[in-house]
């Protein structure tokens, strides 16, 4: 589909929507140039290059993005740039636009007739959430100062180009359906939201207003509750659920509830329990729900079971992941995204659960007293004070100074890495699953001391307790006599299991046979 470059500064929008297949390919910093949305012309109808930061106040925020080793675009002239980038595109089967952040208005005007040139769509980046482009009024930023925004639109619509906006949901004293209406009546042709936002927030935009929608990182079809897999039509949900019987099944596993072995006050069939009355909290994160909401709700179905804390950890790792997952974006990149973007009211959920069941936490350091998660709700006037979104608790939580930090937390800030790995030696191993499972939980535990022994027992027997999961080498008859050993002193990796359940669930969504 090459593309007639047009002079015309007639705006046209079926120059460029709709575009087929209705896929296209979301803008990632520093990563999608031309050769990336050439690489991605057999998949999709349309990639958005960049983001690409115009002006001097937000090329110096990009600067400090990759000081912080992220990725960015920082050419020595961004509109020469755009221009070199788009030429290949010319003779290229795909919609290119490209997606930009400025300050100021001329340097979008003159993206805008560029993009106008070569046919390419004008992207306006309302959607970034990086505090570096906050504090200087880009990003997410603009959502809430709307003028300014519709000014954006205008300047760009007037040269030209089909103009799209990517906008973020969900976001606190924003209207985004009338942020819409603003954006479309100033000249938009597109709004992106993001297809990791909230599917409720999506769906009330819509009334009225006949902007064409695109969704980040995936697109709408069949959807999460009703796909059919290659492994037994399973949804996303049933996996998670299955995932969460698996882990509990699998035997043996040193120190944890198996399928041979309760421990005290905490039995195996509270675990099966649990994960069915976790399911409506799992499947709001597949319908797209915000994964603070889902997670509470999880956790308060995990709950009605009479052993108390069955899978709390299970669970924090589980929804980013089915979030993930119900958009077709299961990798180590797509879940760092969903666990970003999550916002401050997710922290406070994430605390409320904590009012559901009894958790055992470490104490937080004195200077930190006031985000103990024990505190539940009465943390959320703090964390809306601190601006700290469900990711800021999670950062602070993976690598304290003085101690072993927390497993979950560390997956989350990590790309989820130890699950992937994991999931890929379940996939690689053979035998029944239940022993696969007890396999990988054994090379976790050796691979890195449990935060659950941690609290309950120091970092000392911690560490002692995966040097014995190590000595036992994956000999599953040896680890029946750990297990035993384990039980009789009180040790139980339950981090481990939490890891080993998020990992089962990734197998099943990428054809693990049951």
């Amino acid at each position: 589909m090459s593309r007639e470059q047009s002079t015309d500064t007639q705006r046209d929008s079926s120059q460029c929507l709709p575009f087929e297949p209705r896929l296209a390919l979301a803008s990632l910093s520093g990563e999608a140039d031309a050769d990336w949305a050439a690489a991605g012309a057999d998949l999709a109808g349309a990639a958005f290059i960049g983001g690409i930061a115009l002006d001097e106040p937000s090329r110096e925020a990009a600067r400090a993005l990759v000081d912080r080793d992220r990725r960015e675009f920082l050419p020595n002239d961004p509109l020469v740039f755009i221009k070199e980038q788009l030429a290949p595109l010319a003779d290229v089967p795909i919609q290119p636009g490209v997606n930009v952040r400025s300050t100021t208005v001329d340097p979008i005007r003159e993206a805008a007739a560029i993009c106008a040139e070569h046919g390419a769509i004008l992207e306006l980046n309302a959607h970034c959430r990086q505090p570096e482009f906050l504090e200087i009024g880009c990003g997410e930023s603009l959502l809430a100062d709307s003028d300014r925004l519709t000014k954006y639109v205008e300047s760009a619509a007037a040269e030209g180009p089909v103009v799209s906006v990517k906008v973020r949901a969900e976001l606190p004293d924003v209207d985004l359906p009338t942020v819409a209406q603003r954006i479309e009546s100033a000249g938009a042709d597109v709004i992106h939201v993001d297809a990791m936002d909230s599917e409720a927030v999506i769906r009330a935009d819509r009334p009225g207003n006949e902007t064409g929608r695109r969704r980040g990182r995936g697109v709408g079809g069949s959807g999460p509750m009703n796909r059919t897999d290659s492994n037994g039509g399973r949804t996303t949900v049933e996996n998670a659920q299955l995932a969460l019987l698996l882990e509990v099944s699998g035997t043996p596993k040193p120190g944890n509830v198996d399928r041979h072995r309760d421990l005290d006050g905490l039995r195996f069939e509270q675990f099966m329990a649990g994960a069915v009355g976790a399911r409506r909290g799992l499947e709001r994160a597949a319908e797209g729900d915000s994964v603070g909401a889902a997670f509470e709700q999880a956790v308060d179905g995990m709950a009605t079971q009479r052993g108390g804390n069955t899978q709390f950890g299970c669970l924090l790792l589980l929804v980013p992941l089915i979030k993930t997952a119900a958009n077709s974006s299961l990798t180590p990149v797509g879940v760092q995204s969903v666990v970003e973007s999550t916002t401050v009211d997710d922290a406070v959920d994430f605390y409320r659960a904590f009012e559901h069941v009894d958790v055992a936490v470490d104490d937080p350091p004195p200077e930190a007293d006031d985000l103990d998660v024990r505190r539940g709700s009465d943390a959320a006037e703090t964390l809306r004070r601190r601006s700290l979104t469900l990711y800021d608790i999670m950062a602070l939580s993976a690598d304290p100074d003085d101690r072993i930090g927390d497993g979950n937390a560390r997956e989350w800030v990590s790309g989820f890495e130890r699950t992937f790995r994991a999931a890929d030696a379940l996939l690689a191993d053979e035998g029944p699953v239940g022993d696969r499972t007890a396999r990988v939980f054994l090379d976790l535990l050796a691979g890195q001391p449990d935060t659950l022994v941690a609290i309950n027992h120091g970092q000392a027997a911690a560490r002692e307790v995966s040097d014995r999961a190590a000595a036992v080498d994956g000999d599953l008859d040896a680890a029946e006599e750990l297990a035993e050993a384990f039980v009789e002193e009180g040790y139980n990796p339950g981090t481990t299991a939490d890891i080993t359940a998020a990992a089962l669930f990734v197998a099943l969504e990428r054809g693990l046979d049951v």
